[in-house]
């Protein structure tokens, strides 16, 4: 289950900084590999263009996405979001 505002707030006390991961724009986060790019090639009215992360639509995307994204929450079985807090910038 997971935690309602009444379970985080006393852990939060303090704290100034805080980041959320958001997954939802995670494809235009990988980079494409150089063997793979011109694959995503594209005609633009100014030519030809390749993309740098790998679009949506790409077959395996999804795929390769959930990969990444299990490998980043090994041992955080039913995360859903990620929240970062620290005390200051430096150690944020």
């Amino acid at each position: 289950m997971l935690p309602n505002l009444d379970d985080i707030a006393p852990n939060m006390a303090g704290l100034t900084i805080f980041s959320i991961l958001h997954a939802a724009p995670g494809f235009s986060q990988i980079p494409t590999q150089d063997e793979s790019k011109l694959r995503t090639m594209f005609i633009a009215p100014f030519g030809r263009s390749c993309y740098a992360h790998v679009p949506v639509g790409i077959c395996l995307g999804p795929e390769y996405f959930q990969t990444k994204m299990t490998e980043c929450l090994k041992g955080r079985e039913g995360c859903e979001a990620v929240m970062i807090t620290q005390s200051s910038t430096k150690r944020h």
